[in-house]
């Protein structure tokens, strides 16, 4: 079972619904900064990411016996369920300790070019092909996600490395790590399925870790009841973002292969920026420009015949 599944589909047409479960992804995806600067103020970001994946671990299970019983349970690699959860934990703890310790600038630029980094990563190690029409567009698209997150910037922000930002590296190579096992892995069983077990491996070690954090002061549930709009934007991050958006992530990884869903990771900016005009912050002509360089990007591979 080392033959790649994703890789099988990059050879043929791939399927309009994996595109657009990919894009919902981005959506969910791109609403997470500007929910989390409301969220965050009430919860520390060590709570939010613990409960985030163990509710969504929790509801998918369910979902998953719901559909397919219990029997199935038995035969889970429990093993491979801890590895793939790992992955999931590596990269939300690289992620949050990485931005905190990174040049706004560096971050900025570091997550720009992650999923072009992550497909050559992809197309290395796991010898992913690349679809006809990549370079240029993960090149497009990768200048646009830059531009657009720089246009936000403060005029006196300067660049600098920090440090924190190879930790930003290695984080989404462990998500292109994770997205490709659990396809190798648990690929044959229904992406709900697959994303439940992988979230009850990541709240595995997650728990332990969390518990560490709180008994040195690092973390701790909130002191008082949240208010109503940080609850509705925290019911929304783990029922959009990580609850479905995981498995719309996995069903696109499995259908149109890690190289064109780590494509659509661009988009993110862009659903980022919208979101934040419907909270009253207009894009800038900087981002207007770099949303349509992202856009352009992956419509030209989109369009791209498959190859072999």
């Amino acid at each position: 079972m080392d033959e790649p599944v994703s890789a099988r589909s990059v050879t043929r047409p791939a399927p309009i619904a994996a595109h657009a479960a990919t894009v919902i992804t981005m959506f969910a995806w791109g609403t997470l900064i500007p929910a989390a600067k409301v969220v965050l103020r009430e919860f520390d970001p060590w709570t939010l990411s613990t409960l985030r994946v163990g509710v969504a671990a929790g509801v998918l299970l369910a979902i998953s016996i719901g559909i397919d019983g219990t029997s199935w349970l038995r035969t889970v690699p429990w093993p491979r369920a801890l590895a793939l959860g790992a992955g999931i934990a590596a990269f939300l703890l690289l992620f949050a300790v990485g931005i905190a310790n990174s040049n706004p600038i560096s971050a900025i630029v570091v997550s720009g070019t992650s999923p072009a980094l992550s497909a050559i990563y992809a197309a290395l190690a796991f010898r992913q092909p690349l679809p006809r029409g990549a370079i240029s567009a993960f090149g497009l698209s990768t200048a646009g996600a830059i531009i657009a997150a720089l246009g936000d910037l403060a005029p006196e922000a300067e660049a600098g490395v920090r440090g924190g930002e190879w930790l930003l590296v290695v984080g989404a190579l462990t998500w292109t790590w994770y997205s490709l096992k659990a396809q190798q892995w648990l690929g044959s069983w229904g992406q709900h399925r697959v994303t439940a077990v992988s979230y009850l491996g990541a709240i595995a070690v997650l728990t332990p870790i969390y518990l560490v954090l709180f008994a040195v002061g690092l973390a701790a549930p909130p002191s008082a009841m949240p208010s109503a709009p940080a609850t509705a934007l925290l019911v929304w991050m783990i029922s959009a973002a990580t609850l479905l958006g995981g498995v719309l992530w996995n069903y696109g990884v499995a259908k149109i292969g890690i190289i064109v869903t780590s494509l659509y990771l661009n988009l993110i900016p862009v659903f980022g920026i919208i979101t934040a005009a419907a909270f009253g912050s207009y894009p800038t002509s900087h981002q207007l420009l770099g949303c349509a360089l992202v856009v352009v990007g992956v419509s030209l591979l989109r369009r791209s015949k498959p190859t072999g």
